[in-house]
C-alpha cells in the first residue's frame, strides 16, 4: 500500500538545483538541443550527486521542490490534486532522490524510503518466480554494462546448447512437423531464428501489420506465449494450430533452428484483443497441461505452473520503432539496475541502519532467533521493483496496469 501523502513531512533533496531553460550553462543547452529534453514547461533539475542527470521539471514540479526547500507537508496546491497519478509521480521523486521523506528524526530516500512506499513481493505463480529470480541473479554478478544487463535478463531460463540439440534440430522443420500441421495454416514467412505462420486464407507476412482499433482509437494487440520443455514443442506446436484456428487469431511464430527451440518463448501466438487471447487460453491451457513447462520470464502468468502466459506490446515510439513487451519491461530493468547500483554505494545504504528498538523485535517470535538485516542488494531489488510498479508494471505478476497501457497504447 501506498504511503498517505497528506500525513508525512517531506523536503527537497540537499543540493538541488532548479535552472530555468534560459539560464542552462552551455553543456546542458548541448543536451537540450540534442532532443533529450523536450524544452517545455521551467527547465531542468540538477542533482548534487556525481551522477551526471539532468532532470525536466514543469512549473509545478519546480513549484514543489522551491516551496520544500523547507521541510514541511505538501502544499494546499498538491494535496488538491492528490490523485493516484500525482501519488505515483511523488513516489517517484523520493526513489529517485529529488524528494526526501521524514521518518523519526532523519530524512529519507531512494533505497532507504523503499520500504515505506509499495508491497513489491513476489507473486506465487513459477512465472512471475522467474521474473523475480532474473532480477536478484543482477546483483550477484560484477558491475556490467547495460546491454548486458538487458542480454541476461531477455535470456533467463533459456536453455543451453548443446551438441545434442545442434544434432537433432539439423533440420528443425522436420522436427517442429511444420509441414504436418493442420491445413488451416500456412507458412508465411521465415527470420532469423522464426518459422511463421498465418490463416491459409491471407496473404503471407499478415502478422506483421495487423493493426486493431478499439473504441479509442488504440492498437490492442497481446500476445499468448506457449512455454514447453524443447522435447514436448512439437506436440505443443501441433496442439495449438488445431485449436486457435477455431479461434480469433491470424497468425503465430515458432522458434527457428537450435536458439529458437531453446529459448523460452519459443511459441507466441497474436490476438486482436485481451478477450480473444482469454478464450483461446482457457481452451489450450487443458490440452496442453500434460506437457513439460518451461516458462517465460517477464510475462504475465496464464497458468500458475508457466506453461502459458501473456503479455501487450507498447505502441510505436516517436522514431517510429516498436518494441515487444519483454524488450520494453527488461530495459527499463536496465535503466533502473544502473540507479539501484548508484544507491548501493551511498553512504548508510551498505546495510539499513537500524534502532535498538528495531534490532530487538527483529525476532523470529516463535524460536526467539535473530533476523538477519536486509543487505544493500535486498533493499537495491526492492527499490528496483518499486520504481517498476510507479512506471505501471505489477511487479506480482508482471502486468501491464491501466497507468501503463495509457501511456504506452
Amino acid at each position: 500500500m501506498m504511503i498517505d501523502f497528506s500525513h508525512h513531512v517531506f523536503r527537497t533533496a540537499r543540493g538541488l538545483r532548479l535552472v530555468p531553460y534560459n539560464r542552462l550553462a552551455n553543456e546542458a543547452r548541448q543536451l537540450l538541443a540534442s532532443s533529450t529534453l523536450e524544452g517545455d514547461g521551467f527547465g531542468v533539475a540538477l542533482p548534487a550527486d556525481d551522477s551526471g542527470r539532468v532532470i525536466e521539471v514543469d512549473t509545478e514540479t519546480a513549484l514543489l521542490f522551491h516551496v520544500l526547500e523547507e521541510a514541511g507537508p505538501l502544499p494546499d496546491h498538491v494535496l488538491a490534486i492528490l490523485d493516484e497519478q500525482t501519488r505515483h509521480r511523488l513516489s517517484d521523486f523520493i526513489l529517485s532522490g529529488l524528494l526526501e521523506l521524514q521518518e523519526g528524526e532523519r530524512f529519507v530516500s531512494g533505497a532507504e524510503a523503499e520500504g515505506l512506499m509499495l508491497n513489491t513481493g513476489s507473486g506465487e505463480d513459477a512465472t512471475s518466480r522467474l521474473s523475480h529470480q532474473a532480477i536478484a541473479r543482477l546483483f550477484q554478478y560484477p558491475v556490467q554494462s547495460s546491454l548486458q544487463v538487458i542480454q541476461r535478463l531477455y535470456s533467463h531460463n533459456r536453455i543451453p546448447n548443446s551438441n545434442l540439440w545442434r544434432r537433432r534440430l539439423i533440420d528443425d522443420t522436420a522436427f517442429l512437423g511444420i509441414s504436418s500441421l493442420d491445413a488451416a495454416w500456412q507458412s508465411s514467412d521465415s527470420a532469423t531464428g522464426w518459422h511463421y505462420l498465418s490463416r491459409a486464407s491471407q496473404q503471407p507476412g499478415h502478422h506483421r501489420d495487423r493493426v486493431h482499433d478499439n473504441a479509442d482509437g488504440c492498437r490492442d494487440e497481446a500476445k499468448l506465449y506457449i512455454s514447453v520443455q524443447p522435447n514436448d514443442l512439437p506436440d505443443a506446436l501441433a496442439i495449438t494450430a488445431n485449436i486457435l484456428k477455431h479461434h480469433d487469431c491470424d497468425s503465430f511464430k515458432v522458434g527457428a533452428g537450435v536458439e529458437g527451440v531453446l529459448r523460452p518463448d519459443k511459441l507466441v501466438a497474436y490476438f486482436p484483443s485481451l478477450d480473444a487471447l482469454r478464450r483461446a487460453a482457457e481452451e489450450l491451457a487443458p490440452a496442453i497441461s500434460g506437457l513439460s513447462p518451461q516458462g517465460v520470464p517477464f510475462t504475465a502468468a496464464f497458468t500458475p505452473d508457466g506453461l502459458l502466459s501473456w503479455g501487450v506490446d507498447p505502441d510505436h515510439n516517436a522514431l517510429g520503432e516498436r518494441k515487444s513487451w519483454r524488450q520494453w519491461v527488461v530495459e527499463r530493468i536496465a535503466e533502473l539496475h544502473s540507479e539501484a547500483l548508484a544507491q548501493m554505494s551511498m553512504p548508510g545504504i551498505q546495510q539499513k541502519k537500524q534502532s535498538p528498538s528495531e534490532q530487538s523485535s527483529n525476532v523470529i517470535p516463535s524460536t526467539g532467533s535473530p533476523v538477519e538485516p536486509e543487505s544493500s542488494s535486498q533493499l537495491a531489488i526492492r527499490w528496483l521493483l518499486t520504481r517498476l510498479q510507479l512506471d505501471g508494471i505489477d511487479t506480482h505478476t508482471f502486468k501491464p496496469r491501466q497507468t501503463w497501457i495509457r501511456e504506452n497504447r
